[in-house]
């Protein structure tokens, strides 16, 4: 006969850690891809106070300061917008606090006309959030 299988509680093994110890291994984060796609989702969903969180400070400066409209001119442009798709995306480059993603977007305005244009976004980690932020695009 097999001998009894041995069960071990690993949850009672638990490492003692130091109130001063640190680490050198990076935070597992979002691919900038899958942000901008995530980004595009909210966007469909109207969560527009979610996305617009997801834009970097300056680039609301930039882009939807007080002298532009602010928050409400961004809502009024996206509720222009009957449907978007991110048909690719693509990273040009990710290093951990600054990435550059490429993507095709679709959009289809409630006119009824439709257009495609290719993005460049420059994005920043925003490490106390833990997200990336769109902090420029070719319009910014």
């Amino acid at each position: 006969p097999l001998p009894e299988p041995t069960l071990i509680d690993i949850t009672a093994q638990a490492l003692p850690v130091s109130a001063n110890a640190t680490s050198n291994v990076s935070p597992v984060h979002e691919d900038p891809d899958e942000f901008i796609r995530r980004y595009y989702g909210l966007i469909r969903d109207h969560e527009y106070d979610v996305t617009f969180d997801l834009l970097s400070p300056d680039f609301k400066a930039r882009n939807h300061g007080p002298s532009k409209g602010g928050f409400q001119a961004y809502v009024d442009w996206w509720d222009s917008i009957a449907t978007v798709e991110v048909w690719s995306a693509d990273v040009d480059y990710d290093y951990t606090t600054i990435a550059k993603v490429t993507a095709v977007i679709h959009y289809e305005k409630k006119t009824g006309s439709q257009y495609e244009d290719t993005v460049h976004f420059q994005l920043v980690w925003d490490e106390a959030r833990k997200t990336w932020l769109i902090d420029a695009t070719p319009f910014t």
